[in-house]
């Protein structure tokens, strides 16, 4: 069931277009080995590849054992030691497919975060300016009784960032993890 963007606002439509462009110039700057690792990860994901993993190796331990009640020697007779060294290099090469691919996610969550980050500096920047303008209009127009806000003045002054991470690093570091 696909969106129905005809009711969406333009800068909803935007925003999507955005968040799209950036996926896929995440996707144009993939390596096709590293497509096809996280394709192969998809689909070893799957629960038809468990189901067919859990078939298979249990039609290995029950052949071996339907071989040895008929007297011939089993290619791989219990404990399984072939089916032992077959399914643990098959998890290790899961297990480097997976985290293949978590690097490869890791890298957007990575650009998603610094976009989220400069958005919300941006915005808040465009707080501050817009509280300072809406102080310096209350104070010109003659309709308003003048007073002093003082919360209004701080908000309209810009966070420091670096600051803001500073003070952060040393709370954190007062306070212990």
């Amino acid at each position: 069931m696909g969106i129905d963007r005809t009711n969406l606002p333009p800068h909803v439509e935007e925003a999507i277009g955005s968040i799209a462009e950036l996926h896929a110039q995440h996707s144009r700057g993939t390596s096709p080995v590293r497509f096809g690792i996280a394709r192969l990860t998809r689909m070893l994901g799957r629960p038809a590849f468990l189901t067919a993993m859990i078939f298979s190796i249990a039609a290995w331990m029950l052949l071996n054992v339907a071989i040895v009640h008929t007297g011939w020697r089993p290619f791989d007779p219990p404990p399984f030691a072939w089916l032992q060294g077959t399914v643990s290099g098959l998890a290790l090469l899961m297990t480097i497919l997976i985290f293949s691919t978590q690097q490869r996610d890791d890298d957007i969550g990575d650009q998603r975060d610094r976009l989220a980050l400069q958005l919300a500096l941006l915005s808040e920047q465009k707080l501050s300016k817009l509280i300072g303008l809406v102080e310096g209009l209350r104070r010109d127009d003659p309709l308003i009784a003048d007073r002093e806000d003082s919360q209004a003045a701080a908000m309209a002054v810009p966070a420091d960032s670096l600051a803001m991470s500073e003070a952060i690093k040393r709370e954190i570091e007062r306070t212990g993890p």
